[in-house]
């Protein structure tokens, strides 16, 4: 359970829904049971597709970390280059803004804070009041957006690239006890599954009466049988005439 504190003051218990490591944003809902009778302060969402270069925009964070007795930190920019999901601006952005939204113009919000500072040098971000002395941050590479991670295709074009020269066609290693890929209990199940149908054939052609058929079934349960091979041999040991009349 976690807590959600709001920009009135109040205070209101909420569940963590998951989090996205990559973009830097969570989820979470608000936990009582008359939620949706309540005017909860919010922004609304706008769509970052409709957002276009040269767009003004407006980021609001915290920057150098939250403090109680300020306000949200309030900075205008410009959008300067969009591609897929990312959004780049030139608003002035350092640690703490990770997370804060980014809105348009009509108020809505475009876009999340993604921001990554070298530890080595926080004394000097923390100095940078000015906005060309964090462009000089950004240059040297101190202050820069975090990189999107995800799942890596290089061993898959590897993979791809060997398999078009011919290579890789085998059954690769085999690892693991012959258990492993043929389980005790499959084994078992294919081998007693045959032994019945089996017996369930003889029982239609009246090779086997019900009382020997019920017999045969007990015994073929107990494991008695190799296979179909060796519970027919026994059968025929005991008399039983297989295929026709006694």
């Amino acid at each position: 359970m976690a807590r959600l504190f709001l920009s009135d003051g109040r205070m209101v218990p909420a569940r963590t829904l998951g989090l996205n490591k990559t973009f830097d944003a969570g989820l979470m809902k608000i936990a009582i049971d008359d939620w949706e009778d309540q005017n909860w302060p919010h922004a609304d969402m706008g769509s970052s597709v409709d957002v276009e270069l040269g767009q003004w925009v407006m980021a609001v964070g915290h920057p150098g970390g939250f403090q109680a007795d300020r306000n949200p930190v309030v900075r205008l920019g410009r959008i300067v280059h969009t591609y897929k999901d990312v959004l780049t601006s030139d608003c002035t952005l350092i640690g703490g803004d990770s997370g804060g939204p980014l809105f348009g113009m009509d108020g809505r919000v475009v876009g999340i804070h993604r921001i990554w500072i070298d530890k080595d040098y926080l004394d000097d971000v923390a100095n940078a009041v000015q906005k060309d002395d964090v462009r000089r941050l950004i240059d040297e590479g101190i202050i820069k957006a975090r990189p999107l991670v995800g799942t890596s295709r290089s061993r898959a074009r590897k993979a791809s690239a060997q398999k078009s020269k011919g290579r890789r066609t085998g059954q690769g290693s085999r690892k693991g006890t012959s258990n492993s890929r043929h389980p005790r209990k499959e084994r078992w199940m294919r081998t007693i599954r045959a032994q019945r149908r089996a017996l369930k054939e003889m029982r239609g052609d009246k090779s086997l009466t019900p009382s020997e058929y019920r017999y045969y079934y007990r015994k073929a349960k107990g494991g008695s049988y190799r296979s179909i091979s060796h519970m027919r041999s026994n059968m025929e040991i005991d008399g039983i005439k297989l295929g026709g009349e006694q």
